[in-house]
C-alpha cells in the first residue's frame, strides 16, 4: 500500500492550509449483513471501489468482538467460550503472543496489492477498542453489564495492551484506524458509569493512538452522544470522532465548529441510515450534507454505522443490496456537493 501521501500530514495540512474550498471524504463503518467468506469480501471490496469511496473499511464481516476475542480465547490468556460466550477463567488476563483480530485487514491489504488497486485515500481498518470488547466478557451469570469484564479495570487495561500489536499491524498497512467503542455511549451519560472517570478512559483511547502517532486515527461511537462524552472525546489525541447524525441529529448539538477546531479533531458524519431498509435519494444526502459543511475544512461522511443488522425480511442479500445503494447514493452526493463548491 505504499505510495500515499501519509494520510494525518494530508489532513492535518488541509484543516490549515483551505480558506474557501472544503476537503470532503467519503468512507464506510465496516460491517456488511454477508456471511463471512472469500468471494463476499471481494464482492464487498471490489463494489466499494467501483462506488468510488475514498477510504474503506477492510470489509468486517464477522461479529465485532469475536473478530478479536475467538483469535484470544485460542490462546492460554484466561479467556474461554462456552456456549458462544466469552469467559473469564481467573482474575487476571494474559497478553496473547499473536496480536488478535487481523486476519481481515491482513487479507484485505494482501487482495488490493496483488490487484494492484489503490482506494484514493488509501484503506481505513477497524479495531473494537477495549470497552467494548470487556462488555463482550462474561465474569459472573448475570445477564447485565455489571456481569461483564467492564467491571474489572485491571483487564479492560490487559485487552489494551493486546490491542496495542494489533494497532501496530494495522498501521503497516490502513492509512486510518478507528477504535470502535460503541459501549462509550452506554458508560457515559450524565454520569460515568462502572467506576470509571473520564481521566482513565481518555488514557486508554490515548494510549492505542499512540501506538502509531503518524497514523490518522480516530473513534466511531454509535448511539447518544452526552455533553460529557463529547468533551472526553475532543481533549483526547484522536484526530477524528464518527457517529451516527442522520438517525440521531441531536448528536450535533454536543459539538460546535469552534470547539472542533481547538481540539484539532475532524468530524465524521454519518448521513444515511442504517436502520432503514430503504436508500435515501441523492438529493436527500446532498441537502444533508451541505447542512454539515459549517463544521470544518475537513469532513468525512460515512453511513451511521456498520451495515451487519440490515437484513429486511431476514434476507442478507436484501440488507447487503441497500447497503450498497445507500453507499451508492452518498458518493454521488458528495461529488454533487464538491461541484457547487468549486462553482463559489
Amino acid at each position: 500500500m505504499a505510495g500515499y501521501m501519509d494520510l494525518k500530514t494530508r489532513i492535518s495540512i488541509e484543516i490549515r492550509g483551505i480558506e474557501r474550498r472544503k476537503a470532503l471524504y467519503t468512507s464506510t463503518i465496516g460491517s456488511f449483513p454477508l456471511e463471512d467468506s472469500p468471494e463476499n469480501r471481494i464482492r464487498c471490496l471490489r463494489d466499494l471501489l467501483r462506488l468510488g469511496i475514498d477510504l474503506p473499511n477492510y470489509p468486517q464481516l464477522m461479529d465485532m468482538g469475536g473478530q478479536f476475542l475467538e483469535d484470544m480465547a485460542s490462546e492460554d490468556t484466561g479467556i474461554v467460550k462456552r456456549d458462544d460466550a466469552f469467559w473469564l477463567i481467573g482474575k487476571e488476563l494474559e497478553k496473547p503472543e499473536r496480536p488478535p483480530g487481523v486476519e481481515p485487514f491482513l487479507w484485505t491489504k494482501d487482495y488490493l496489492e496483488k490487484e494492484g488497486v489503490k482506494p484514493s485515500l488509501g484503506l481505513k481498518a477497524c479495531l473494537t477498542g477495549p470497552f467494548t470488547l470487556a462488555s463482550y466478557i462474561k465474569v459472573s451469570e448475570s445477564p447485565s453489564l455489571f456481569g461483564t469484564a467492564l467491571m474489572k479495570e485491571d483487564i479492560v487495561w490487559g485487552l489494551t495492551e493486546a490491542l496495542q500489536e494489533t494497532f501496530k499491524v494495522f498501521s503497516q498497512g490502513a492509512q486510518a484506524v478507528s477504535i470502535d467503542e460503541p459501549i462509550l455511549s452506554s458508560i457515559v451519560g450524565r454520569r460515568i458509569l462502572f467506576g470509571y472517570k473520564a481521566d482513565s478512559i481518555m488514557e486508554v483511547l490515548d494510549t492505542l493512538a499512540k501506538v502509531s502517532p503518524n497514523t490518522f486515527t480516530g473513534i466511531h461511537i454509535c448511539g447518544r452522544i452526552s455533553p460529557l462524552l463529547a468533551e472526553s472525546l475532543l481533549a483526547t489525541k484522536l484526530d477524528f470522532l464518527s457517529h451516527e447524525f442522520t438517525s440521531i441529529p441531536e448528536n450535533f448539538e454536543v459539538y460546535s465548529p469552534q470547539k472542533l477546531a481547538d481540539g484539532g479533531k475532524v468530524l465524521a458524519i454519518g448521513c444515511v441510515s442504517t436502520q432503514r431498509a430503504i436508500a435515501e435519494n441523492v438529493k436527500e444526502i446532498k441537502d444533508f450534507m451541505i447542512k454539515c459543511l459549517r463544521y470544518g475544512n475537513v469532513l468525512i461522511f460515512t453511513p451511521d454505522c456498520g451495515f451487519r443488522n440490515l437484513m429486511p425480511d431476514g434476507s442478507r442479500h436484501k440488507g447487503y443490496m441497500v447497503a450498497m445503494a445507500k453507499v451508492g447514493n452518498m458518493v454521488k452526493a458528495i461529488r454533487e456537493v464538491r461541484s457547487l463548491l468549486e462553482e463559489v
